[in-house]
C-alpha cells in the first residue's frame, strides 16, 4: 500500500481502495466494469503508484492506469507490453513516479517473452521510452547471445521487483530477472546480457548508463530476490551514493 495524507491505497483482487487510514472506512473504490474495454483491467497484485494528483496500477493485460487520487475516476489506461499482447505477458511491478513519468516493469512469467522496463508520461500515459531486457540486434549486448539462432526473442529477463529512482542522477534502478529457457543454457550460450542484472538507467531517455550482471549466463535462477535499497555512505571519509541488492543465495552486492 501507499499512504498519503491520511489516505491508504492499495489493490485488493480486482478492486482498487483509498481507505481513511484512521478509520477504515472507504473513500474510495475503483474495480473494472463490464464492459469489454473495461472488463480485461485487472490490477496487478504489486501494488500502486502515486504522483501528480493520480494513483497508478499496472494491469495484467500489460497496460497501466491512472486514477485521480481523491475520486477514484479511471483518467486513462495504455498498454506498455507487445502489441498486439503476447498471451500471459502482464505489468509485474508496482509502478513508479518520478520526473513526471511512470515506470514499471514488464513480464512473461518464466515461459520466455521480452522482459522489459517502460515509461509513459504521467498526464497521458503516452509511451516515453522501452528499455528491452535482452538487447535486440545491433544493440550493445546482443552479441552476448547465439547469433545463430532467434532464442534471444524468447530470452526472459522479467522484471519482477519494484525499482528505485535517484532524481538527483536522473536514474532509475531495475533488477532483472533470469534467461528463458530457465535451465536450458545449453540453448542459449554466453552471458545473456542483461538478464540476472541491475540496470541504472536515464530517466528521461532511458539509456543505459551502467550494468553489473549478477550471475552471467543464469542456469540456477539465482537472479536478484529482494527490492534494491539506494543509501549513502562513506568511502574514504567522503560521501557516496550506493546500491545494494541482495541475489536469491544470500549473496549481497554493494554497488
Amino acid at each position: 500500500p501507499v499512504v498519503n495524507d491520511g489516505i491508504i491505497y492499495l489493490t485488493a483482487g480486482a478492486n482498487i481502495f483509498a481507505l481513511d487510514g484512521a478509520t477504515g472506512e472507504t473513500v474510495w473504490r475503483w474495480q473494472p466494469g463490464s464492459s469489454e474495454s473495461e472488463s480485461r483491467m485487472v490490477p496487478s497484485w504489486q501494488g500502486v503508484g502515486l504522483g501528480g494528483g493520480l494513483i497508478f496500477v499496472g494491469l495484467r493485460s500489460a497496460e497501466v492506469a491512472a486514477l485521480r487520487q481523491d475520486t477514484g475516476e479511471l483518467v486513462w489506461s495504455e498498454p506498455v507490453g507487445s502489441i498486439p499482447a503476447e498471451h500471459g505477458e502482464t505489468v509485474t511491478t508496482a509502478p513508479m513516479y518520478a520526473g513526471g513519468k511512470v515506470f514499471v516493469g514488464v513480464a512473461n512469467g518464466d515461459s520466455g517473452g521480452q522482459g522489459r522496463i517502460v515509461a509513459v508520461d504521467a498526464r497521458t500515459g503516452q509511451k516515453a521510452w522501452t528499455f528491452f531486457i535482452v538487447p535486440r540486434p545491433g544493440e550493445f549486448g546482443h552479441d552476448t547471445w547465439p547469433q545463430d539462432s532467434d532464442i534471444w526473442k524468447l530470452g526472459g529477463g522479467g522484471v519482477w521487483l519494484n525499482g528505485t529512482v535517484d532524481t538527483e542522477l536522473g536514474m532509475v534502478y531495475f533488477a532483472t530477472g533470469n534467461p528463458a529457457p530457465m535451465f536450458g543454457g545449453e540453448l542459449r550460450e554466453g552471458d545473456n546480457l542483461f538478464t540476472a542484472s541491475i540496470l541504472a538507467l536515464d530517466i528521461e531517455t532511458g539509456e543505459r548508463k551502467w550494468h553489473y550482471q549478477v550471475v552471467r549466463h543464469d542456469i540456477w535462477d539465482a537472479d536478484i530476490a529482494t527490492p534494491m535499497l539506494l543509501y549513502e555512505t562513506q568511502v574514504d571519509g567522503q560521501t557516496r551514493k550506493a546500491l545494494a541488492a541482495m541475489r536469491a543465495d544470500g549473496y549481497l552486492f554493494q554497488l
